[in-house]
């Protein structure tokens, strides 16, 4: 019998106030990194939020790739995972993002290891493989999520309203 890794409960952000603080907490951290203009991006986040609590020691979450959803409004897919840890754990849980599914956590396949820390977002592309190591302890807990990317309308030189990223995962830029 598999444990199940977490508890979870679903919250779909109505208001938009939840989405408001993602979004501009993701691009502000990202805008620097890649070198774009923050009049011509933007993040939108997903409605559909998941928040998760870790409550069984020994559970973890097997190596995958995750799936696009679409966007209940405009029906948009997006890209992206959102991974919002809520409370500092030194109990294990790392997110390992992996090389490839099939070699899980052996030598040479983690690529890196994102540690459990309060306020800290781990957001990557939905077919970027990767797991959630075993808890040792009770107290992870985390918000997850999906976004995407585009263009701002009348943003830039490429027009409005174009995803940020092709098919494979790739950025357009």
């Amino acid at each position: 019998m598999t444990t199940t890794c977490s508890t979870r409960k679903y919250y779909y952000d109505f208001s938009g106030v939840v989405r408001e603080v993602l979004e501009s907490g993701i691009m502000g951290a990202m805008l620097g990194r890649m070198g774009l203009e923050e009049s011509e991006w933007e993040c939108v986040v997903l409605p559909g939020l998941r928040f998760l609590d870790y409550t069984s020691v020994g559970s973890s979450l097997p190596a995958h790739v995750d799936l696009p959803k679409a966007h209940p409004y405009h029906g948009l897919n997006s890209t992206h995972t959102i991974i919002l840890y809520l409370a500092d754990f030194e109990g294990g849980g790392e997110t390992a993002m992996l090389k490839s599914v099939g070699g899980g956590e052996e030598a040479g396949n983690v690529v890196y290891m994102c540690k459990v820390r309060k306020g800290r977002a781990l957001v990557f592309y939905h077919n970027h493989p990767h797991c959630g190591r075993m808890v040792e302890g009770v107290g992870k807990k985390i918000l997850r999520g999906e976004c995407y990317f585009r263009r701002r309308e009348g943003g830039g030189t490429g027009g409005g309203g174009e995803d940020r990223c092709d098919k494979s995962g790739r950025l357009v830029v």
